[in-house]
């Protein structure tokens, strides 16, 4: 099994999730977003194991993006009645909002430190277990649904992204101006002086 093929059988599994999630299907639509976050770390490994790139497996991560965004804006029309509901419908534009917001937090982060925000210090590797993304979402969606409380646990979801968000801001304005924040918290450690090898 190639990866592209892993990658391909990861798309269509989370597009086929979008019109389940829109019509209310939850389990249904939970079982494909699990699959597809399952196939969605396998394509990756596969790669790195066979030694393969290429441009789809490039364009996946835009194709990730799609998928999410569409999981979203399906939910918030199943929740929201359609029209019936215009406040939850906003809400729901403020999860994709909030969304982006999160993942400019990263990339500028990226960009200007040449690591990821989560590898920063060791709150924001722990923070990173909790974060308001798409696996936590699905893996909250389900547990909502379970209990049989899936409208309350979706307002939360919509909240923990807000959060997520706003966490993820503030630790970027506290962490670029530092001038180790370059290091990754190991290599600050180390680089400390008296510490110990």
């Amino acid at each position: 099994i190639t990866p592209n093929q892993i990658t391909l059988l990861s798309l269509l599994t989370g597009f086929a999730a979008i019109p389940l999630f829109w019509r209310g299907h939850l389990w249904w639509g939970i079982l494909l977003a699990l699959i597809t976050d399952i196939l969605d770390g396998l394509d990756g490994r596969q790669a790195r194991i066979q030694i393969k790139t290429s441009k789809l497996g490039e364009l996946e991560h835009i194709g990730d993006k799609v998928v999410e965004i569409g999981w979203m804006l399906a939910l918030g029309w199943h929740f929201s009645g359609g029209t019936q509901n215009p406040l939850l419908l906003w809400m729901t534009l403020g999860w994709v909002f909030f969304h982006f917001l999160d993942n400019a937090a990263y990339s500028l982060f990226r960009r200007l430190r040449r690591m990821m925000i989560d590898e920063a210090r060791p709150f924001d590797r722990v923070f990173r277990g909790i974060v308001g993304c798409r696996n936590n979402n699905v893996l909250l969606l389900t547990v909502g649904v379970a209990i049989g409380a899936p409208l309350a646990m979706f307002k939360f979801i919509l909240a923990w992204s807000a959060v997520t968000a706003l966490v993820h801001w503030i630790r970027v304005a506290l962490l670029l101006p530092r001038s180790d924040s370059h290091l990754t918290w190991g290599e600050q450690q180390a680089a400390m002086p008296g510490k110990a090898d």
